[in-house]
């Protein structure tokens, strides 16, 4: 469903849930003022008011999953990521911290000096994760991946990545494979932005 006809059908509930609200209020101000004497009016304002706010909540809440409205900024991750290769270290830490939250990821920027080699901690389901970003536009060496690991180690991190758009070298694959680290490459991290619009 794309984003017009999700807000059709917001639109539409929303116009469903004023009448349905208007005939319910309209009953039950009758009922009200039958037991208690006050004004009709002023009783189908108060009720109209609730119903009308309790179903705009649910109705809000519900269209949220639906595919058009879901993550309503991951598809500008995918225009945005196609300019990667303009992006500075510390813009590219960002992006993929947007990135790894429209995943689902708590994702938190600590890129400075003593982060000893961690640029972003995620969390999901109890697992704390270590990444480090390298927008280079060369392969990268084993060097992130000895950093990440022994940083991650530092930080409590569960699992440790790198992120690098310009690939690794035979070395850094090797060292990664030897001792559990996740590489992100060009191509993962496309999959990663698809996955988040999905």
């Amino acid at each position: 469903m794309n984003g017009g006809r999700s807000g059709y059908v917001i639109v539409g509930l929303l116009v469903v849930a004023l009448a349905v609200c208007a005939a319910f209020a309209v009953v039950a101000s009758a009922w009200v003022d039958g037991i208690v004497g006050v004004g009709r009016g002023f009783t189908f304002l108060i009720v109209f008011g609730a119903l009308f706010l309790l179903s705009l909540r649910f109705i809000l809440g519900t269209t949220i999953g639906l595919p058009g409205l879901r993550r309503k900024g991951a598809p500008a991750l995918q225009t945005r990521f196609s300019h990667v290769d303009d992006m500075t270290g510390r813009e590219f830490e960002h992006f993929m911290a947007e990135v790894f939250r429209a995943g689902g990821y708590e994702s938190k920027v600590i890129g400075s000096r003593g982060d000893q080699g961690v640029d972003i901690l995620l969390r999901k389901a109890g697992r704390r994760i270590a990444v480090q970003c390298k927008r280079h536009a060369k392969p990268v060496n084993n060097k992130p991946v000895q950093e990440v690991f022994s940083g991650a180690r530092y930080h409590g991190a569960d699992e440790a990545w790198v992120v690098a758009p310009g690939g690794y070298t035979r070395g850094a694959r090797q060292l990664a494979d030897r001792i559990g680290v996740v590489l992100y490459d060009r191509k993962e991290i496309s999959r990663a932005i698809k996955r988040a619009v999905e």
